[in-house]
């Protein structure tokens, strides 16, 4: 089964600070500490660290700095939630580590409409 990976635009992070974040903080300059050595996997990075800061300045501070360490955590924690959330809590994976088939496509289904509901999602402003 393959992964299905966001392809998140420089408009895109545009748009979720516009619609995510009150017009008088300075989100970008936040995220802009951390790099990456391609636009494609910043932007992923961004925008994994935009949905799970959930609208607080604080959050974003923190998250970046988690991505900074390892940006797979962020990246993890975004696109993944259910998959991950499964892994954590399931006693019969604890006991095969082993996900069945059935069981890996539909976690994978169910974070990946869950993260595309989040990206499109529209803006709330007025």
């Amino acid at each position: 089964m393959e992964d299905k990976i966001p392809n998140i635009s420089n408009a895109d992070i545009k748009r979720i600070i516009e619609r995510d974040f009150r017009k008088d903080t300075d989100i970008a300059n936040i995220l802009n500490r951390y790099a990456s050595e391609t636009e494609k996997g910043r932007n992923r990075v961004y925008a994994a660290i935009l949905k799970i800061s959930d609208g607080s300045v604080e959050k974003v501070e923190k998250n970046v700095e988690v991505a900074i360490i390892d940006y797979r955590d962020v990246l993890s924690w975004a696109e993944y939630p259910n998959y991950f959330k499964f892994v954590r809590e399931d006693i019969s994976y604890k006991q095969n580590f082993e996900i069945p088939f059935e069981k890996n496509k539909q976690l994978s289904d169910d974070d990946w409409q869950q993260y595309n509901e989040w990206l499109n999602k529209p803006s709330s402003h007025l």
